[in-house]
């Protein structure tokens, strides 16, 4: 079985670029939360006895505010540079990526496995449209499967990406895909179709706005 996982962020006007891949006995986990509030918090739900490899913390905003400031279960974190998806216009939607392995592996390796919360706090809840945790792990129970993050922006008129899975697709496999969609509203959802079948037409939602 294959596991694909999606997420939107970070180099520079790219649109989707592979950022890392895993191939072996890893799964994943994916959460994501926005609120007017300043605090609120993402899980992550990982097996006892699987020791973290990767964890990445994404937040979303715009060109105009750039990179805003976010703490991880109460340390701060540093984001790398803001992919902006240059077809939203002028005011160009943005995100950016922060590596929090360290802070998740200390919590997650060795615990008792499954549901785990993280604290975030917003510097400027107004100016964050949200934040997203891609956690992977490994565990030698699993099977054996491809996990895939591709950073940057889905080009309006869709993409087409190329990935090398650890073995031929054949009987019994399985693909997943996960998108990171920083900002919705009931006029802005996104239609997903893969090979011409269309698999939603309201992807993502009013986030983290009061209606």
């Amino acid at each position: 079985a294959s596991v694909i996982g999606l997420s939107a962020a970070a180099p520079a006007n790219a649109a989707l670029t592979l950022f890392q891949q895993f191939t072996g006995n890893y799964g994943l986990s994916t959460d994501g939360a926005g609120s007017t509030a300043s605090n609120y918090t993402v899980n992550a739900f990982v097996p006892v006895g699987a020791t973290v490899v990767g964890a990445y913390l994404y937040q979303s905003t715009s060109q105009i505010v750039g990179n805003q400031p976010i703490t991880f279960n109460g340390s701060s974190v540093t984001f790398g540079p803001q992919s902006f998806n240059a077809s939203s216009g002028v005011n160009q939607l943005g995100s950016a990526r922060a590596d929090v392995t360290s802070l998740v592996s200390s919590v997650i390796n060795g615990g008792a496995g499954g549901t785990y919360s993280f604290n975030i706090g917003e510097g400027n809840s107004g100016n964050t449209d949200g934040t997203a945790l891609v956690v992977v792990y490994s565990l030698a129970s699993l099977a054996t499967q491809t996990i895939a993050i591709l950073d940057g922006f889905s080009a309006v008129g869709g993409d087409t990406t190329t990935l090398n899975l650890g073995a031929p697709v054949g009987p019994g496999f399985t693909a997943e895909m996960r998108l990171g969609i920083g900002f919705s509203f009931p006029n802005q959802s996104s239609n997903v179709s893969v090979n011409g079948t269309q698999i939603t037409s309201v992807a993502g939602g009013f986030d983290d706005g009061p209606g």
